[in-house]
């Protein structure tokens, strides 16, 4: 080190540069890579609306690296002055081990998976008491169990939020301090800094308060695109016709979601067949096509609908060829 040359190297990376490859599920059944800038980092973690952090707290990471929840855990203690505490994952896993811990660690702020926080809240509501704020995100939360939180002894923030990896982990944040006891949803709320947020039509036209459209969003978290997918980009990242500003882009969400009367988004669903199961994206149509590829099945169709444990589980309406029918077991195998 010591013959080295002791000029600092040049620095030539921009808030454009691409600062990591995030791989998720696509409706082909082959991962996409969605190329992050650093900018959409800086804008995730530093002087937001949703959560002022800051040198005195202590964040922990529960999320695997290769899910961007971790973009969130990883940079915002690190671009904040604050410690960052790595969870194990049998900890994590389990709700007594984890309460424990973050009381323990003297833990401020955590993120959980929505279908993770459903778990631990049936199980331990009060898991969460001894945290600042806790986010919660990834699917629908379901408003009984938030209200079991609420009503127990829970965190001195609830906050449910909502963002696809093209827009770097988060887009929107919604406080949740009450819950009706007939809300049947939680909304996803309002974006975060240095994000836009539209509503659209099939004809590209914004849609008044209460009625459905696709969630479209840009700004500074925007995602440079698909790695190595140009047709794809094209497709989901377009050109915004809401500012002047050269190169601006929204992302086509494929979710539907509407404006309340209070000014906060209502999500509804999805505009295609895609669902999402204990946290998992599924596309029903890929399921589908596995089926009709077996020799026995002529056509199928994959449905969800409510388990009676709570959540969604998968259900096959099944044709046979010739009249012969495989069995349940067998089809699970074959799957």
């Amino acid at each position: 080190i010591s013959q080295e040359n002791p000029t600092p190297p040049a620095n030539r990376v921009g808030p454009e540069s691409v600062a990591y490859l995030m791989y998720t599920s696509g409706s082909t059944g082959d991962p996409k890579g969605v190329a992050v800038p650093h900018r959409a980092i800086t804008r995730l973690v530093l002087n937001s609306n949703y959560l002022e952090l800051g040198a005195s707290d202590r964040l922990a990471q529960v999320a695997n690296l290769a899910f961007d929840a971790a973009t969130f855990e990883i940079w915002g203690a690190l671009l904040n002055g604050a410690q960052l505490i790595g969870i194990p994952a049998a900890v994590a896993l389990s709700p007594q081990d984890l309460a424990l811990t973050l009381r323990q660690h003297g833990i401020t702020v955590l993120f959980l998976t929505t279908a993770w926080f459903h778990e631990i809240a049936a199980q331990l509501p009060a898991a969460f008491a001894s945290l600042r704020t806790l986010l919660v995100g990834g699917e629908a939360l379901d408003p009984r169990l938030a209200r079991m939180v609420l009503g127990s002894q829970p965190p001195q923030r609830l906050v449910n939020v909502y963002g696809p990896t093209e827009n770097t982990t988060f887009t929107s944040f919604f406080d949740v301090r009450t819950l009706a006891p007939e809300a049947e949803s939680v909304p996803i709320g309002r974006p975060i800094a240095n994000t836009q947020v539209y509503l659209l039509d099939r004809q590209g036209n914004p849609v008044p308060p209460g009625i459905p459209g696709e969630l479209c969003t840009g700004g500074d978290g925007l995602a440079c695109g698909y790695w190595n997918q140009p047709d794809l980009t094209a497709a989901r990242f377009r050109s915004n016709p809401f500012t002047s500003a050269p190169g601006s882009k929204l992302y086509h969400t494929g979710d539907l979601c509407r404006w309340q009367e209070t000014g906060v988004l209502e999500f509804l669903g999805r505009l295609d067949d895609q669902v999402k199961i204990r946290g998992f994206r599924v596309e029903l149509g890929e399921v589908e096509t596995a089926l009709i590829s077996l020799p026995d099945i002529e056509q199928a169709a994959v449905l969800a609908r409510p388990a009676k444990s709570g959540g969604l589980e998968l259900a096959a309406c099944l044709v046979a060829r010739n009249g012969k029918t495989p069995g349940r077991s067998e089809l699970r195998q074959a799957l």
